[in-house]
């Protein structure tokens, strides 16, 4: 769906031969339409390279790997029970490795790694979060993990005038560690959950997978309407309206979705449970067939 409605935005305000912006509208320039890319890019898995449609699709590709090799990483959540924090660290160099050498996977899926590292620890890390918050100068240090997440997934720009090659790139894997400071303070220091529960900010994180899978095109599609004359133009219709349609899309596309999903995998649940029932209570006829027809020689063995 959201490939179609790219597509819609780019027949609507077309691309082609944009001389407006800065260097990142350019690189929107021509994007290829025809059936068989957007049929790629809706495969997600399929696809190759970056897609041009709708870029941000391009995160969902490790997402879906993620969720294949979810088997795997579970097994994986359980050994990291032991020495968690080395197996961080160990997460923190496949994925700096991977930046540096340009290895896609080693980029990405350290990440999803750390996730379900701090999934597993959950329990333990909000032990441990609790009693650095009771010590004297807790908040201190909570307030600077708080402000030091966002300032590591920044880093790599803020940095990039002085930084180039090797150091550039292990800057740019700093966004890593960044992320998950980013989920872990919310998740384990309750003085930062509290504002965050407001209603507005909890609309904001339901609709978010929606709005991240819609915003691009409409983004561009108004930053070369108005031009970086009008920028502010732009942002003041593109905001708003990126949000209406990952309203939009959540109601329609994303929670029907999750409906699904959630029916079937029940149903598939009560299947599998059905058939092992059968199978049990076949098991439990055949052995009572079996003793019923041992009955006479068991009375025999008995009598003699």
């Amino acid at each position: 769906m959201s490939v179609a409605l790219a597509a819609a935005w780019i027949l609507l305000v077309p691309r082609t031969g944009i001389d407006v912006g800065g260097s990142w509208l350019k690189r929107q320039d021509s994007p290829d339409i025809g059936l068989p890319n957007l049929l790629g890019e809706a495969s997600v898995i399929g696809g190759s390279g970056r897609p041009d449609v709708n870029p941000p699709l391009w995160s969902l590709t490790w997402e879906m790997w993620f969720s294949l090799l979810l088997p795997i990483c579970v097994l994986l959540a359980v050994a990291t029970r032991r020495l968690p924090a080395l197996w961080a660290a160990a997460f923190l160099a496949v994925s700096a490795t991977g930046y540096v050498t340009g290895i896609e996977p080693l980029m990405y899926l350290p990440a999803f790694g750390l996730g379900a590292l701090l999934a597993a620890n959950y329990e333990s890390l909000r032990t441990w979060a609790a009693r650095v918050a009771a010590r004297r100068g807790g908040t201190a240090v909570w307030i600077g993990l708080t402000a030091l997440g966002p300032a590591l997934l920044v880093s790599h720009w803020l940095l990039r005038p002085q930084l180039s090659g090797l150091w550039g790139d292990l800057t740019l894997a700093l966004r890593v560690p960044g992320a998950v400071l980013v989920v872990a303070v919310v998740a384990l220091w309750p003085p930062l959950q509290r504002p965050l529960s407001a209603r507005p900010l909890v609309w904001l994180g339901t609709v978010s997978f929606s709005l991240y899978l819609v915003h691009f095109p409409v983004v561009v599609a108004f930053g070369t309407m108005f031009g970086p004359g009008r920028w502010w133009l732009g942002a003041l219709v593109s905001v708003p309206l990126s949000l209406v349609l990952a309203q939009l899309m959540y109601l329609w596309v994303e929670l029907p979705a999750q409906r699904l999903a959630t029916w079937t995998g029940r149903w598939a649940s009560e299947k599998a449970g059905a058939l092992r029932g059968r199978g049990g209570r076949q098991a439990d006829a055949a052995a009572s067939a079996d003793l019923a027809a041992r009955a006479p020689e068991n009375d025999r063995a008995l009598a003699e």
